[in-house]
């Protein structure tokens, strides 16, 4: 699937844009064009608040619109209207992107039809893209059996909510702390409703030197210890501390333990 802005009127009152049918008043304007006299910077930032498939449509409004898009300094991806088609909509949005950083990047997937393993193989390669915060949301059922991290991620905040489906079936995958991993950015983590793997403490102590912020919730019982040796820590949040057989904490700058 290519995105194309052709910005031709398709006799039926719209203009067509490649990913859908935008009114001719709201392309053409029938009063004063306000928003257009904003400078380049706060419209990519009025964009970057809208679901990236909307954010594209932008640019049949002009010829100066044609790109504002892609400069947009978050990209907001979901399947809530895409069926079945997310993969081939979320992909034509990252290659239309300006450039291979994004400076934020939200994932939102419910949609059975958009779990399998496709879908994480792609959110393998998206993940790395990301340079300034990441969110992956997956809340519906899915044939998935593993959610797996690359091995670089440059995002300073991350957070990973899993579904309680993939917290019963699936487990979260780490990269082996020798191999040669890049978490050096990472500053805030948050991994919600998913089985912690028995490396997590190992990997998190050697590969995310400069955390500060940690957010643990497991969805099923692990029943191995949780060892964190982490000397720029803050903020520790681990929920459902019942699914660890222990937790063991040294963290010279800690200021705030919740457990629950």
């Amino acid at each position: 699937m290519e995105i194309v802005t052709r910005g031709d009127r398709d006799g039926r009152g719209a203009v067509d844009g490649g990913l859908g049918r935008v009114p001719v008043s709201a392309a053409a304007g029938d009063g004063v064009d306000l928003i257009s006299d904003l400078p380049d910077a706060l419209l990519e930032l009025i964009l970057s608040f809208l679901p990236a498939i909307d954010a594209v449509r932008s640019s049949v409004l002009s010829r100066r619109w044609r790109r504002v898009w892609t400069r947009a300094y978050a990209l907001n991806l979901s399947d809530e209207q895409h069926q079945g088609r997310f993969l081939a909509i979320a992909g034509a949005v990252l290659k239309g992107y300006a450039k291979p950083d994004i400076p934020s990047l939200n994932v939102a997937i419910t949609h059975p039809s958009n779990l399998g393993q496709d879908t994480a193989w792609w959110l393998l390669d998206a993940m790395e893209r990301a340079v300034c915060s990441l969110s992956v949301m997956v809340t519906g059922p899915c044939t998935m059996d593993r959610f797996v991290l690359p091995a670089t991620v440059r995002a300073k905040a991350v957070s990973l909510q899993l579904s309680n489906h993939f917290a019963r079936h699936g487990v979260l995958v780490l990269p082996e702390p020798k191999e040669a991993t890049d978490f050096t950015r990472l500053m805030e983590l948050s991994l919600s409703k998913l089985r912690a793997p028995p490396n997590l403490g190992e990997f998190l102590s050697r590969c995310c030197p400069q955390l500060r912020k940690l957010r643990l919730s497991s969805g099923k019982p692990a029943m191995w210890p949780l060892v964190l040796d982490m000397d720029m820590l803050k903020e520790l949040e681990v929920n459902a501390i019942q699914t660890l057989s222990s937790l063991e904490v040294s963290a010279t700058n800690l200021q705030s333990l919740a457990v629950h």
